[in-house]
């Protein structure tokens, strides 16, 4: 359970714990049964006490069906290494939303642009994305003989998966988005603005420099992320935490965006990928260079005040020099911040 800034266990009250764990991306998360076992006595050794079930949706080729649901071998697979974590006393951190893949919806691969950002906003996404919890977190786990849902193995579940509807305001909405994602997410800006008594508004994307077209992005996100905690919690029964997103690009949007949830969290990666997210390759020391422009830096001053925070994805990136700083950096980091848990990415 969240209490203020710590997690603590619901019968030891008073008692703050710390989550060390690893993200499982893509088919990893559904492991061949003859590994499952070996893999969490690996991780059981090197004190890992969660994993992070991310993206193992969504792309076509790894675990949905053409429909979008999960293939049924995969299940299977994924359900008997749950069942494996539970015995090694190791929690499961479930992705919900990242880019789930609904053909008639999203179209086919690659889907049309602005996929998992309309989820935040196009009826149709929500009720599919509600459908396919269903089906994931609702069915019964034969090795278990619990759902997902009700199973205290799955601690964390996660909303959606680095959307900020933020930072797709703030670019230009008419080129990130579909255009029927577009035309809706203009309808709704001009509905938000005449309840606030403004008329003839431009649009959202040629209304530049408007504080509103924040305030009403930060609005629809937290209305999407508390609709789908309560969907969790009223008709699937889940008790564990709800977290609604993890990258959100505007400082001052980061608490407002997560009132309601259980806990918040960001990424951040040193010496990413180079190009990746249009930033150049830059081959860094963190301990040399104290700089705001470092993203774990940033994490410091963004986390909202009175909740736990998740470093849920975080990695010192091959071909940097300086990577063998990451652990110990990040672990210092962690305990002087006090954050509850953090999650290596990843295990593949």
């Amino acid at each position: 359970v969240a209490v203020g800034d710590n997690l603590e266990f619901e019968k030891r009250p008073g008692e703050p714990i710390r989550i060390w764990g690893v993200n499982f991306a893509s088919n990893s998360s559904s492991p061949s049964k003859d590994l499952a076992q070996g893999i969490a006595d690996n991780l059981k050794r090197q004190g890992v006490n969660m994993v992070r079930f991310h993206m193992f949706g969504g792309i076509p080729g790894r675990q949905m069906t053409e429909d979008g649901y999960l293939l049924p071998e995969r299940q299977d697979r994924m359900d008997y290494f749950v069942s494996v974590l539970k015995k090694s006393g190791i929690y499961v951190y479930i992705d919900w939303e990242d880019t789930l893949n609904f053909p008639d919806l999203a179209g086919k691969w690659p889907f049309r642009k602005g996929v998992k950002w309309a989820s935040i906003f196009m009826p149709d996404f929500r009720k599919r994305e509600r459908d396919y919890a269903r089906a994931l977190f609702g069915h019964r786990n034969p090795y278990t003989g619990l759902s997902y849902a009700a199973d205290p193995t799955v601690a964390c579940i996660e909303i959606l998966n680095e959307a900020d509807l933020c930072s797709v305001i703030n670019a230009n909405p008419r080129n990130a988005l579909d255009p029927q994602f577009y035309a809706e997410l203009d309808r709704l800006w001009r509905m938000w603005n005449e309840r606030h008594g403004r008329h003839g508004v431009k649009s959202i994307a040629d209304d530049v420099g408007n504080p509103d077209r924040l305030r009403f992005a930060t609005s629809v996100q937290r209305a999407y992320q508390k609709a789908q905690r309560a969907f969790l919690r009223d008709e699937l029964g889940f008790r564990g935490l709800v977290t609604g997103n993890n990258i959100i690009q505007h400082a001052y949007a980061v608490t407002a965006i997560n009132d309601g949830m259980d806990f918040a969290g960001l990424h951040g990666y040193v010496g990413h990928i180079p190009g990746y997210y249009n930033a150049p390759y830059d081959n860094t020391s963190v301990v040399r260079t104290v700089s705001p422009g470092i993203p774990f830096f940033g994490q410091t001053w963004e986390r909202p005040a009175g909740m736990p925070y998740c470093f849920g994805e975080w990695n010192f990136c091959y071909p940097n020099d300086y990577r063998s700083e990451g652990l110990p950096f990040t672990t210092a980091m962690m305990a002087f911040q006090g954050w509850p848990i953090s999650l290596f990415y990843a295990f593949t």
